[in-house]
């Protein structure tokens, strides 16, 4: 029953995440994850990836000083582009010059969801998903 692996598994159908997981598993070698976890509905510990790492809407301080000025703080930045509730996408321009002097996109969802990563940032590491990461309990998940 898909409600209850939803809500067994925190899982919405959401096939989208894969392209964005996938490319954590193979590359995430730390640094602060910054979104509107909300807003993009993604789930950092899927990619194995400590909640602690992540700056969010709950972060306080940090999350209002990351907003104003990610590359001080956020090494990853998840962002859905022009969606009214992701703050993210809000209050910083993609698109601007500055941020892209310190950010590059490296992953994209079909659904307009992206993962950019810190420029002169950690370095990225180069580790093969394990096969295939499709997730057990995944049923709508494109394959």
């Amino acid at each position: 029953i898909i409600t209850l692996q939803d809500g067994t598994y925190n899982h919405s159908c959401a096939a989208y995440e894969s392209t964005i997981i996938n490319y954590l598993v193979a590359h995430y070698n730390g640094g602060k994850i910054l979104q509107d976890v909300y807003a993009t509905g993604f789930d950092a510990s899927e990619a194995g990836i400590n909640f602690s790492n992540v700056i969010y809407e709950g972060s306080g301080q940090v999350w209002t000083q990351a907003l104003h000025n990610p590359a001080n703080l956020a090494d990853w930045i998840i962002v859905k582009p022009g969606a009214p509730l992701d703050i993210v996408s809000r209050h910083i321009n993609i698109a601007s010059p500055g941020f892209l002097d310190q950010f590059t996109p490296v992953a994209q969802t079909e659904n307009g969801v992206f993962l950019y990563h810190r420029i002169n940032g950690m370095h990225l590491a180069n580790r093969p998903v394990p096969p295939p990461l499709t997730f057990a309990h995944y049923p709508c998940i494109k394959g």
